[in-house]
């Protein structure tokens, strides 16, 4: 057997597990080495970016299976198949309508159902993977992979926040606003917050300042109005606070902060929240890089 293609992937990633055993993605890629008896040329190769092709394809895999609830993280990177993962191994489908029931079942339960084109746009880069018939340009086939690496990643974003200690996400939330240059930022005390969880300095005699409230939810636990009022008390002598949880808001709790008169008040939900440490590389880092160059036509023009 050779480098199975992504589509292929998805399956043979998951049938790694069905030994019951938990397994690192190391152990994964060891494994496969033998299960799918690559030779030295198999394992050479490499994408553009430097990772061995086989290697991030059973990645992808791997990914992709936990976000549908297939394969369950025991620990950082330690996962074991789960029920529904030995359902579908039961099941036998492969190929194209695995990963079809796959990204239906993480459309669904996306938390934000990000990206109304994200189920299709993966779709397309899978099939393309052993098709040379694309009817996109380039230009919209590099558009629509950054597209879908980015709805992965934020995916992954979140869950690493929601694995981390609440205190994380309070010096998260701090970070992000030093990165966005508001000013300097501090946590406050954890034992005596007063409701706050950390301050922004923006001007340097320390005048000015923005409170912070962060609230690392479950993304089906929407924040209510109670918390923003809450918020809003905590506020006292400042007229700016941003309020940043991982989960959403009821349409109280926007009113709320809407409606209050003497301070402005910011409301950051987890979607964008996770938009924003991405495009500021907050928890994140940057890959690699592709130039897309175009001919110079004033170049040309000059020259006639």
């Amino acid at each position: 057997m050779s480098l199975p293609t992504q589509i292929d992937a998805f399956y043979l990633t998951l049938k790694m597990f069905d030994d019951g055993r938990q397994h690192t993605r190391k152990d994964i890629f060891d494994k496969a080495i033998t299960e799918f008896s690559l030779n030295d040329d198999d394992i050479r190769s490499k994408a553009k970016g430097g990772t061995p092709i086989y290697m991030s394809r059973l990645g992808w895999g791997i990914s992709y299976l936990a976000k549908a609830g297939m394969l369950k993280k025991i620990s950082g990177a330690l996962y074991q198949i789960t029920p529904r993962g030995e359902e579908e191994l039961g099941k036998d489908i492969r190929g194209m309508s695995f990963l079809d029931n796959l990204n239906s079942i993480i459309y669904a339960e996306n938390p934000w159902n990000v990206g109304s084109g994200y189920k299709q746009s993966f779709n397309d880069e899978a099939r393309n993977d052993s098709s040379s018939h694309d009817e996109r340009s380039p230009q919209e086939a590099i558009e629509q992979a950054v597209s879908s690496l980015n709805d992965s990643l934020a995916s992954e974003l979140l869950n690493m926040i929601l694995d981390h200690d609440p205190y994380v996400f309070e010096e998260i939330v701090v970070k992000l606003l030093e990165v966005m240059e508001y000013g300097v930022g501090e946590v406050t005390s954890k034992s005596n917050d007063g409701g706050i969880d950390g301050i922004i300095t923006t001007d340097p005699l320390g005048f000015e300042s923005i409170y912070t409230q962060a609230k690392r939810y479950n993304p089906n636990n929407k924040v209510g109005a109670p918390e923003i009022q809450g918020f809003i008390g905590a506020l006292r002598n400042a007229n700016k606070g941003v309020f940043i949880t991982t989960s959403s808001f009821q349409p109280a709790a926007i009113d709320t902060a809407n409606s209050c008169l003497y301070a402005r008040v910011r409301l950051i939900d987890g979607e964008e929240l996770i938009n924003l440490m991405i495009k500021y590389n907050v928890g994140v880092t940057v890959e690699d890089i592709y130039e897309v160059k175009r001919i110079d036509l004033d170049f040309f023009d000059e020259l006639s």
